[in-house]
């Protein structure tokens, strides 16, 4: 049974209801597959334990936690830093905490998306934002879209994202000049494409090298980046 559910958490949904209700097995379960928790007896989903554990496992468990569970501070951060999302089913108060977002847009920063209005004004937690998903800048306020470095590292971003897009297709990171990366954007139920003059911009690192940070340095080397472009065969 455990093996069918780490695979697919919609078997609980089939097991009796005597196991449905069993702390114990459910506690294994969600181990295994956290969005089991949506079949389970409506008792667990207000047991601290097992909710805690579903959400460490998959964070958009925790959608199905209990309200009381969705305002427990601890599952929370330990959702969001699982699955940034999860911060689209955590209660109003908590889309206010500073920590908590700061933890959700660390690991996807698409999830600026749901916090408060007010902390979308907070500058540090938009550029972490911006960093680690660029097209974040659209969840911004309107005086942080106009700031010169946020929108710099929106760009940086977005690009990074379509080379590594570009490399692992590839093989490599190091597309010709002439190269444009087509995105496809998927927010919600919308979903929309850019394209990305990818070649240009890689271009544009290697000249610029000495204004890079090191962790922009250090990630595009992650991926294969050659500073002295693609290398050449000795036919062409």
């Amino acid at each position: 049974m455990l093996e069918a559910v780490k695979l697919n958490g919609q078997s609980v949904e089939y097991a009796s209801k005597d196991l449905q209700k069993d702390p114990k097995f459910i506690l294994k379960t969600v181990k295994q597959n956290g969005r089991a928790l949506e079949f389970v007896h409506s008792d667990l989903k207000n047991d601290r334990d097992i909710v805690l554990e579903a959400v460490k496992q998959n964070g958009y468990a925790l959608e199905y936690a209990s309200e009381d569970l969705k305002k427990d501070r601890d599952i929370v951060i330990e959702a969001v830093k699982q699955n940034g999302y999860a911060l689209y089913n955590v209660s109003k108060d908590l889309k206010k905490d500073r920590d908590i977002v700061l933890e959700a847009v660390k690991q996807d920063g698409g999830a600026l998306q749901y916090a408060s209005e007010e902390i979308k004004k907070d500058r540090d937690i938009v550029l972490e934002a911006v960093k680690q998903n660029g097209w974040a800048l659209e969840y911004a306020s309107e005086d942080l879209k106009k700031d010169q470095d946020i929108v710099l590292a929106s760009v940086w971003s977005q690009n990074y994202i379509g080379l590594c897009q570009y490399a692992k297709r590839e093989g490599n990171a190091n597309p010709p000049k002439s190269h444009k990366e087509t995105m496809t954007l998927v927010n919600g139920r919308i979903e929309r494409t850019e394209v990305l003059y990818l070649g240009q911009w890689c271009d544009s690192q290697r000249k610029s090298k000495a204004q890079l940070s090191q962790e922009q340095i250090e990630k595009l080397e992650t991926i294969g980046f050659r500073w002295g472009g693609k290398k050449r065969r000795r036919d062409e």
